[in-house]
């Protein structure tokens, strides 16, 4: 398949809505807390510190955690929804507040 120039602006478009880096802190039940604007995590992490990370070392601590936890671990894409959405990626029989 040929690639015109309206593909590569599109690929371009869409990657560029995946945060290269994120800010989190240790939060829920131990669970991380990842959020694409420095501000969002420092507002929200009261008196955790704040971690800056690649989001792709960010997604391997997440499922770090969630194995010693013993949860299952999520796929990449389903890390990407968990930013700034803290709460979607809780484990079931976590109880949390945001």
């Amino acid at each position: 398949m040929k690639h015109t120039q309206d593909d590569a602006s599109q690929q371009t478009s869409t990657e560029s809505l995946i945060p290269t880096r994120v800010w989190g802190f240790e939060g829920c039940g131990a669970m991380w807390t990842f959020y694409s604007e420095k501000k969002q995590a420092i507002e929200s992490a009261k008196d955790n510190r704040v971690h800056e990370l690649e989001v792709y070392e960010a997604y391997l601590l997440d499922n770090e955690r969630r194995h010693d936890m013993g949860y299952p671990p999520i796929t990449f894409n389903q890390f990407l929804e968990c930013v700034n959405h803290p709460t979607q990626c809780v484990p079931d029989d976590t109880d949390c507040e945001e």
